[in-house]
């Protein structure tokens, strides 16, 4: 790992895959739906009301937090801890929670319920 820019990208290698190929095969499908179930269940809407912000300067202010306090705690040059991986992918997941609740509520804004 020589870029923690790219590592958060990639959501700490919660993941565990680079790319996924387009269109997706089964396997690809089922992993994502997976991994989908199990932040929703994690991160559910009605205990995790953060996704109602829906202004934008506040999730970029969210985000420079968590550089800040949270992703650039390692040092240049060093591999990132266990410790560190589980407190990041915790993170990237409930980022992602986020996220997909604020674009469906974008969505929902712009063309209706």
């Amino acid at each position: 790992m020589n870029n923690l820019h790219r590592y958060w990208d990639g959501a700490a290698g919660l993941f565990k895959f680079e790319t996924i190929q387009r269109p997706l095969s089964q396997e690809d499908q089922r992993r994502i739906e997976k991994y989908a179930e199990e932040i929703l269940s994690a991160y559910p809407p009605d205990i995790h009301k953060e996704w109602k912000e829906m202004d934008p300067d506040k999730w970029i202010e969210e985000s420079y937090q968590i550089a800040r306090t949270i992703a650039y705690k390692t040092p240049e040059g060093e591999r990132p801890s266990e410790d560190y991986t589980f407190q990041s992918q915790s993170v990237a997941r409930e980022r992602i929670a986020l996220a997909g609740y604020r674009l469906a509520e974008l969505l929902n804004m712009l063309f209706g319920n």
